[in-house]
């Protein structure tokens, strides 16, 4: 199973730089230059939040399907080969993570700041929060 190794290297390799850059743009709203961008909904917050949802929900599917892969080995050890030659398991993958994210697509991210002047993403929506957190 490739894509979970895949994603797990993309994920680990995108959220320091996504974090990076977040923390450069609030200090750049700390300088007054863009305190906007923390004060209103924007589509930078609605991807990084969606694809770091997307990722996560991609390393949950395949962690699992890898458990009942070796689950299948031990359980029925001469069919084994069969369930698992076919690859059909790397749409399931790739698709299923699709219907964890795509409901709130539509809805834009926003930053808030923390008291402490921690920045951190939320959805604009109370309510599509509430259902997904």
């Amino acid at each position: 199973m490739v894509v979970p190794n895949l994603v797990d290297i993309l994920y680990f390799y995108i959220t320091p730089f996504v974090e990076i850059f977040i923390a450069g743009i609030r200090r750049l709203a700390d300088l007054g230059v863009l305190s906007e961008f923390f004060r209103r909904p924007n589509y930078f917050a609605t991807i990084v939040i969606n694809l770091t949802g997307y990722i996560a929900f991609v390393q949950f599917i395949g962690n699992a399907l890898l458990s009942f892969n070796r689950l299948t080995l031990l359980w029925n050890p001469t069919n084994h080969n069969k369930i698992w030659k076919h690859q059909w398991y790397t749409a399931m993958i790739l698709a299923l993570p699709l219907l964890h994210v795509v409901y709130r697509m539509h809805i834009l991210g926003i930053y808030y700041l923390s008291v402490n002047g921690i920045a951190f993403l939320n959805l604009s929506d109370p309510k599509i929060m509430a259902l997904v957190f």
